[in-house]
């Protein structure tokens, strides 16, 4: 799994010099623009962010799309609609509000240290574009589909006549090499292929498709959603974990929660079968080290008697890894937990 992170993290340095296409030559100038209105030292933060908007707003009521254009810092003209949407939450083409963008600022803040760094931000607006404008194929309704998502990803795979599908398909499925970040659609491939949607870069098969499908759907509801979609692909695995067993979606995690999502026959003992009903689509891998860190006597069968404490395995993991000690896991002490370096 470090090996996994690791090499993310190195493809997205190497593609990120490379060169930039013009998506993120705007969304770079945009975030500059909004860093320099405050402190200039690339982290901007709730304040500063929904600050720099204010400016562009002379009667305090939100930003129509007149005053929302002049806030973009000469972002190209292309981008300009695919922004709005991305901050008008409500999508009722009005007004972007202050609580709108005070909820873009967490949702685009992945590693909730409630400052937006710029790679936090292109990443957000351009997976958001992609979510809309390519794999959103069916109403446009902002929820996609399991056959959507399934028909999209079959129809890149067949563009060269052959099973499977490699990173060059997947780019040309998105509008080409040179339309979105190339270190942004190397992480998404890398995601499906830890997910097994393709296997060993020469297979497509509708059930793995769907395999992935499932680990992005963090509620399971059959739908997957714009926020899903973010979370899965910049928090990686363990965010798609930690978003399955986050059942309230506060960002926090109980021991009651985790039991309630996990003890699938309500018997009070999970077994690995139940660890892999609840988190269907996340690899294989990732669901046994969960079930390692939660099964603390080694006795393969997690206990999860909410009357007991000392036997309790599940409030135990939670109470051992609890650092502020406010009595849950936030989304950092959750990584910690599982063992995926922080820094």
């Amino acid at each position: 799994m470090k090996f996994i992170l690791a090499l993310i993290a190195i493809i997205g340095v190497v593609f990120s010099q490379s060169g930039e296409t013009k998506i993120e030559q705007s969304l770079n100038k945009l975030y500059k623009a909004i860093d320099a209105s405050g402190t200039p030292d690339g982290k901007v933060t709730k304040a500063e962010f929904t600050g720099y908007f204010k400016k562009f707003d002379p009667n305090g009521d939100g930003l129509d799309k007149e005053e929302f254009k002049k806030s973009l810092a000469d972002v190209a003209p292309e981008l300009e609609e695919a922004l709005w949407r991305e901050f008008d939450n409500d999508r009722d083409g009005k007004l972007i509000t202050y609580a709108e963008l005070e909820s873009d600022f967490d949702e685009f803040d992945v590693n909730d240290d409630e400052k937006l760094s710029e790679v936090e931000f292109v990443e957000a607006i351009v997976l958001g574009m992609i979510f809309h404008d390519e794999i959103d194929s069916g109403e446009k309704d902002g929820k996609v589909t399991e056959q959507e998502f399934v028909d999209f990803f079959k129809k890149a795979a067949a563009k060269d006549g052959k099973d499977g599908l490699s990173v060059e398909e997947l780019k040309d499925a998105l509008g080409g090499k040179d339309k979105y970040p190339g270190y942004i659609v190397e992480k998404f491939y890398m995601l499906l292929d830890v997910n097994n949607a393709i296997k060993n870069k020469n297979s497509a098969q509708e059930k793995e498709i769907k395999n992935s499908f499932d680990a992005f759907n963090a509620n399971n509801d059959g739908h997957l959603t714009v926020e899903e979609f973010r979370n899965a692909i910049m928090n990686g695995i363990v965010g798609q974990v930690f978003a399955k067993l986050d059942k309230d979606g506060n960002g926090k995690l109980t021991a009651d929660e985790i039991i309630q999502v996990l003890d699938g026959n309500k018997d009070k003992k999970i077994e690995i079968g139940e660890v892999r009903e609840a988190l269907k689509g996340i690899a294989e891998d990732q669901i046994k080290v969960l079930f390692k860190k939660l099964d603390i006597n080694k006795d393969n069968v997690i206990d999860a008697d909410t009357a007991d404490d000392k036997k309790n395995e599940v409030k135990q993991f939670v109470d051992a890894n609890d650092e502020n000690h406010d009595g849950n896991l936030d989304w950092t002490e959750f990584q910690v937990a599982l063992g995926v370096p922080i820094g």
